[in-house]
């Protein structure tokens, strides 16, 4: 069942405190009907550097092709941004999941390559799953990348879409943000803005509202009500962001200190046969009925769940999204995609304050 609801209220902007949808205080969201609940736990600016660098992983993923610039390219240079810039301690890092699908790669370089960064350091790392193709490793080390240091990381062992997301990043301090976007996914140009701002906004210890727990940020334009039996719903809440207890996995900024703590755990079990069922939820039945290793949402689900944890999501107008998914074809989808929601491209569909 597609519900579909439409409003006038004004936009919002970012730095109010968000609405929770569907857990404690709606704090005036709603949602079409209450059944858009999160999930319950079966009840209730440095310079950059030079040079090259080589490294491998326990994993097994070899890091090379280090690439830097001191300044965006001149076509993408934009105006000013409305939010401020990056404090110099903040380190900023997109990393690209890959392995063989060479259009969708390049859409998502491409994409990424015409954003707004205003700036600032804005670190890539490609990582390629083990068994890659010779085309996606050309399109990675031919992808210019001006904003900072780009690094292609070369896994020896194919390891799985899971293994990628749990092993793309390791976040040393707190300062550390970073954005894990899989191959076919395409992002708006105005993404890093909105991106920066939300954190600056929500994040402790200086965050004009801080919510103290919020597991990550999404660029997902979310619609999944995963309580069974599953149904897709709009939030509706005069495009407020707003928290969720589901995750969206279509371009997710997690929490440093939360993302330590549960890829601590995932290292301290066997992954892909701890039982991270969640009773009721239709994803439950998903991660049961594809291999362990192809499903990495919902161990973050599980731990989200026990540590009371949500995700913070963008609502913006006319049904258009800050990270669109093609879908294409790969570990969870066979046939060949369409983009989910269209992006936003304009200033005035991405709030900022």
């Amino acid at each position: 069942t597609t519900t579909t609801t439409t409003t006038t209220t004004t936009t919002a902007s970012i730095g109010k405190t968000p609405a929770t949808v569907g857990a404690g205080s709606p704090a005036g969201a709603t949602a079409e009907a209450e059944p858009a609940k999160p999930a319950q736990s079966g009840s209730g600016a440095a310079s950059p550097g030079s040079g090259e660098s080589v490294a491998e992983s326990p994993t097994g993923e070899v890091a090379a092709d280090t690439q830097t610039s001191g300044a965006p390219l001149a076509e993408d240079r934009p105006g000013p941004a409305s939010a401020e810039e990056t404090p110099a301690k903040i380190r900023f890092t997109l990393h690209v999941l890959a392995w063989n699908r060479e259009s969708s790669l390049q859409r998502l370089l491409t994409s990424l390559k015409h954003a707004h960064y205003d700036g600032d350091r804005v670190d890539l790392a490609i990582h390629l799953d083990g068994g890659f193709s010779d085309g996606a490793l050309r399109i990675a080390e031919q992808q210019a990348w001006a904003f900072g240091e780009k690094r292609i990381m070369k896994a020896s062992q194919n390891g799985g879409l899971a293994r990628s997301w749990f092993t793309a990043w390791q976040p040393t301090s707190d300062a550390d943000r970073a954005l894990i976007l899989e191959d076919d996914v395409e992002v708006s140009p105005l993404f890093y803005r909105w991106l920066k701002a939300a954190w600056r906004a929500y994040s402790p210890p200086s965050g004009i509202s801080e919510v103290p727990d919020l597991g990550g940020i999404s660029l997902q334009r979310q619609t999944l009500v995963p309580q069974v039996p599953h149904q897709s719903m709009v939030i509706e809440n005069g495009f407020e962001p707003y928290l969720y207890k589901l995750v969206g996995s279509i371009g997710y900024s997690p929490h440093p200190a939360r993302w330590r703590e549960f890829t601590a755990w995932v290292n301290s079990v066997d992954f892909e046969k701890v039982d991270v069922s969640v009773p009721g939820l239709v994803t439950t039945s998903w991660w049961r009925g594809m291999k362990r290793r192809s499903m990495w949402t919902q161990h973050w689900i599980w731990w989200c769940n026990k540590e009371k944890l949500f995700t913070l999501y963008a609502s913006l107008r006319g049904k258009k999204t800050l990270a669109a998914h093609w879908r294409e074809k790969g570990e969870h989808f066979t046939n060949v995609g369409t983009r989910d929601f269209l992006l936003a491209t304009k200033a005035s569909e991405v709030p900022l304050g």
